[in-house]
């Protein structure tokens, strides 16, 4: 990984994260643990700029929505807090779409290729959370 790119992720993790992880605690309503792995992020053909921008797309906005969903009744909630162990992010499969989302035993996992589409499919993303909580739950 370049240093540009080390440095865009750095930025991020300091200056964003905990804003966004807050806000994703918030609307699961409840405490749940994220795992990030930010080296697989590393994409030495893409803007290192773009972190700030298609991270939160494709990664925390999607979350924040689907929990939204899940959580907007006691039912909802009870699960959450009853059956969700922890989110895992990351890029190692280089898969996007609905195929990058899924739950078991207890993990959400997102392994998403972060700069395809990233501006685009927000709807399919935010879909895809809300489906595999849904579904694992």
């Amino acid at each position: 990984m370049s240093i540009l790119h080390k440095a865009a992720l750095e930025e991020f993790k300091k200056e964003h994260f905990a804003k966004y992880e807050s806000k994703i605690q918030e609307a699961a309503g409840a405490p749940v643990a994220i795992e990030v792995e930010w080296n697989s992020f590393a994409d030495e053909t893409t803007d290192a700029k773009l972190y700030d921008q298609a991270l939160p797309r494709v990664f925390f906005e999607p979350l924040i929505t689907g929990f939204k969903v899940i959580a907007s009744s006691d039912v909802g909630k009870q699960a959450i807090k009853d059956g969700l162990k922890k989110i895992v992010i990351k890029n190692a499969k280089k898969i996007y779409g609905k195929d990058a989302f899924s739950f078991a035993e207890g993990v959400l996992t997102i392994d998403y290729l972060p700069f395809v589409n990233w501006n685009l499919d927000d709807q399919l993303r935010a879909e895809a959370v809300t489906e595999a909580l849904s579904n694992g739950l």
